[in-house]
């Protein structure tokens, strides 16, 4: 994640903190919602989500090809790797 920008990094930890893992490592994100929790812009946020989203092969945990999320619905995202958390 070096390099990614601020929104990346203050999304991860936000997304860590509420996934449950009881529910299926499971976190709905709303870009509108979230933008004002982070103080920037859903724009911001969606491209947060896409990045995080993305295979990395730099990933020290390659499950999913290094993908941090996976989507599920509209909103809803499953969190690879969340027990490591």
């Amino acid at each position: 994640m070096v390099g990614a920008g601020p929104v990346v990094f203050a999304l991860w930890p936000y997304i860590i903190t509420n996934a449950r893992p009881d529910d299926g490592s499971l976190i709905d994100l709303n870009p509108v919602a979230i933008s004002a929790i982070l103080g920037c812009t859903p724009t911001e946020v969606a491209s947060a989500i896409t990045f995080l989203c993305a295979p990395d092969e730099l990933s020290r945990t390659p499950v999913k090809n290094g993908c941090r999320l996976i989507k599920k619905g509209p909103l809803t995202y499953f969190v690879v790797n969340l027990e490591l958390y």
